[in-house]
């Protein structure tokens, strides 16, 4: 991986692709993956036995400070994804992911975050973070 920033590296194609997860079957059906506002990121996600689309819109987009990005498609009632990066000094940035979200289904999508969804999102990043982290060590 060449040296890049954080912001050079997630505004990448190959970031979507290198921060999923082995766990998580993903299919990248967007020809361009651009990090910049207006721009929709098409993939399909396998959860279990089925395979559901996620259309991501990038609503702004802050060089080099982060972007945010909304599902108008996927499994969640609603999606809200601000990616920060925070300078910590010349050569280390702090990554935060910011998410607000609702599951679908009412009643039964709480109970669903509950038992299993929050704790699979907390998964996903923690993955995400530790991938970013290795990918752009020295």
């Amino acid at each position: 991986m060449p040296d890049l920033s954080s912001w050079e590296f997630h505004a990448s194609a190959e970031a979507l692709k290198a921060l999923t997860p082995p766990w998580r079957q993903v299919e990248v059906l967007s020809d361009d993956l651009r990090v910049v506002e207006g721009a929709v990121h098409r993939i399909r996600v396998k959860m279990g036995p089925i395979r559901l689309e996620w259309h991501a819109r990038i609503v702004a987009c802050d060089p080099p400070r982060g972007f945010t990005d909304v599902a108008d498609r996927s499994p969640f009632a609603s999606w809200l994804h601000h990616h920060r990066f925070i300078s910590m000094g010349p050569d280390a940035t702090k990554l935060r992911d910011e998410i607000e979200y609702e599951a679908p289904f009412g009643v039964f999508g709480r109970i669903a975050d509950a038992l299993f969804i929050r704790r699979d999102l907390e998964r996903l990043f923690a993955f995400r973070h530790a991938e970013t982290a290795r990918l752009l060590a020295d």
